[in-house]
């Protein structure tokens, strides 16, 4: 009996040590990305901390003018973003968090997919041309995706984003994450398409 107490709260405080050394603190950053991690230290100018992926932790740091703000366990948000013109921060704190939520709704629901059947289409082309001999259209993939984003990204309204329609912050932070996901799905698919292509025409040719 004694033997199954002992077993019981050696497990109980192993369990309850590792809750504590893993804590789930957060980090909100200002590309929109909110990490969970363990906040070892926080001085002026980093945050220190264990974030851990597959069951690997791995020690990091971030500079603070990388991040919005941060929270440990049980403990109120603080927040170390700063206006500040000069270096580039050009919101207020509350249209910062606005701008925050527009990337972090731009990356979970942006589609594109018509990017993505584009990128095939001319891709195949652009390798069919590469294989008879035009050198040219090697760098086609990234001039491509550099003029596809020209136009920019449209922000369609949604439920999730009824309420901003008419905010500057979320519209700009949206279409930072949009135009990017734009630009690196072009790149991807063209590239991967004009390689197929290429392939496809050399073997037949």
């Amino acid at each position: 009996m004694k033997l199954k107490l002992i077993v019981f709260f050696a497990f109980f405080l192993s369990l309850f040590s590792s809750c504590f050394l893993y804590a789930q603190d957060s980090l909100k950053l200002l590309n929109g990305r909110i990490l969970d991690v363990s906040i070892q230290e926080v001085d002026e100018h980093a945050i220190h901390f264990i974030e851990t992926y597959k069951g690997k932790a791995t020690y990091r740091q971030r500079h603070t003018s990388t991040i919005f703000s941060y929270r440990e366990q049980f403990k109120p948000e603080v927040i170390v973003y700063e206006y500040n013109p000069e270096i580039g921060n050009i919101y207020q704190i509350d249209e910062m968090k606005d701008y925050i939520l527009g990337e972090r709704h731009a990356e979970k629901y942006y589609n594109s997919s018509p990017v993505t059947f584009i990128s095939i289409a001319t891709g195949a082309t652009a390798g069919y041309f590469l294989a008879q001999g035009d050198l040219a259209f090697v760098a086609f993939p990234l001039v491509f995706s550099s003029i596809l984003i020209i136009p920019g990204a449209k922000v369609k309204q949604n439920p999730y984003n009824e309420k901003y329609m008419k905010n500057n912050a979320y519209f700009e932070g949206y279409k930072r994450v949009a135009k990017s996901k734009k630009f690196f799905n072009g790149l991807k698919f063209s590239g991967l398409s004009m390689l197929a292509s290429f392939g496809v025409f050399k073997l037949i040719d």
